[in-house]
């Protein structure tokens, strides 16, 4: 089954590897460009992990495996990426693909961001004519597999998202939330949940700064915040005891320099800064400051989860609703192989359908034309009903290539078909 994952992800891999294969919009979409015309490829790109799908019925496993390694060697350093690389092909890339859709392999388990995420990879592929037959329906299978998840199991029930645990890590260092001054870098989705997990502590005041200022106010407009300009970083940091920052910025935002000067004037306040973006907006040594407690999105993982124990207890129920996904797309998998021998089984049971229809007829010119289409409609019934029991055992077979092979002899699929004034044999 030439079909192939390779994946970089927080399980594996250190966050100063991941923020190498964090690629700009631009970027990405330019390189599945390129890679379209050699066949299909996907990227499923989060915080927590860089995903390269690639499948073609007529390549060999290690043909595909050799695409997918080249589109990453364009993103980031594949001899960085090298020692954390999990590979997969096969049955196993598309079980994985199903559980990350699931929210089995996040970083908080069964979070809902995911599916989502993986609904854009697909689309993106799609925009950039990358993704074609193989890959939607997998990409679409992982997806109904991890609504099923959510549905039909508790796996997902009180499931916090990233943003949810940089709430409680601020928390845990703060102690107490109520009435602190919030300051939100970045107005995407991250940001957004980083608001409703607020609005369960009584937070103080909402600052949202962001290089899109329409962006930010609709943010800060839901939660009675204030928007800043990026020329005020430093000022609104000054103001802030927790900043959590989630751009897409391709390289560092803020440094000690933005810092270090509003914690001097403020030596008994401490700031609680969670760096949730990938790559990271924040300089690792800005935690070197006094007052200031830094974590990034790998820390987060140690963020206790209240409702981990109740949903980790869903697992083997979604890895069971999981399995008859993946058993779903492989059955379809399997079935290409004999959709030419049953298209050709039709057109040939067609063609002598009508070539002994028109023979008939020919000999039947007093029928009006009303009998005539009822002749018509009575051949094609037949034949239907006589191809439908053959073709449901080809189908149910179809990962074993003797029974297309024993159909096609049978009805000398390799002869031409009669022609109108040829008997049929």
């Amino acid at each position: 089954m030439p079909i192939a994952c390779l994946s970089l992800s927080f399980q594996t891999t250190p966050l100063a590897v991941r923020e190498q294969f964090a690629p700009p919009d631009a970027v990405l979409d330019a390189a599945l460009t390129r890679h379209s015309v050699m066949g299909e490829i996907a990227v499923l790109t989060t915080c927590n992990r860089f995903e390269v799908y690639c499948a073609d019925r007529t390549d060999e496993p290690d043909g595909v495996l050799r695409r997918a390694r080249d589109l990453l060697g364009e993103i980031g350093d594949p001899e960085a990426a090298a020692p954390y690389l999990l590979t997969l092909t096969g049955s196993a890339a598309v079980t994985h693909l199903c559980a990350v859709a699931g929210g089995l392999e996040s970083m908080v388990l069964g979070e809902a961001q995911i599916l989502g995420q993986v609904g854009d990879a697909l689309q993106r592929a799609l925009r950039c004519g990358a993704a074609g037959r193989l890959l939607s329906a997998l990409f679409r299978h992982a997806i109904v597999a991890g609504r099923r998840v959510r549905n039909e199991t508790t796996l997902g029930l009180g499931a916090a998202s990233i943003s949810h645990a940089a709430v409680l890590r601020a928390r845990d260092w703060l102690g107490d939330l109520r009435g602190k001054s919030i300051l939100l870098v970045g107005a995407g989705k991250m940001a957004e949940l980083a608001t409703r997990a607020l609005a369960d502590h009584a937070v103080g005041e909402v600052r949202v700064l962001n290089r899109d200022l329409a962006r930010a106010q609709r943010l800060a407009a839901q939660w009675q915040g204030s928007v800043w300009a990026w020329d005020d970083l430093d000022a609104a940091i000054a103001r802030a005891d927790v900043l959590i920052t989630s751009t897409g910025a391709p390289h560092t935002l803020i440094h000690a320099a933005n810092v270090a000067p509003a914690m001097r004037a403020r030596p008994d306040r401490p700031l609680a800064i969670v760096d949730v973006a990938v790559p990271r907006d924040v300089d690792p040594v800005v935690g070197a400051i006094p007052g200031v407690r830094l974590a990034d999105i790998d820390d987060l993982q140690q963020v206790a989860d209240d409702g981990l124990e109740h949903r980790a207890a869903a697992i083997p129920a979604a890895e069971a609703l999981i399995a008859a996904e993946v058993a779903i797309y492989l059955r379809w998998w399997q079935s290409l192989d004999v959709t030419p021998t049953i298209a050709e089984l039709r057109d040939h049971a067609e063609a002598i359908r009508d070539a002994e229809v028109q023979r008939a007829l020919r000999h039947l010119s007093e029928l009006s034309p009303r009998a005539q289409r009822a002749v018509e409609a009575l051949s094609v019934a037949i034949v239907n009903k006589l191809l439908h029991h053959p073709i449901i055992a080809l189908k149910r077979h179809s990962a074993d290539p003797r029974f297309a092979e024993t159909l096609r002899t049978l009805f000398a699929l390799d002869r031409a078909a009669p022609t109108p004034d040829e008997p049929a044999q």
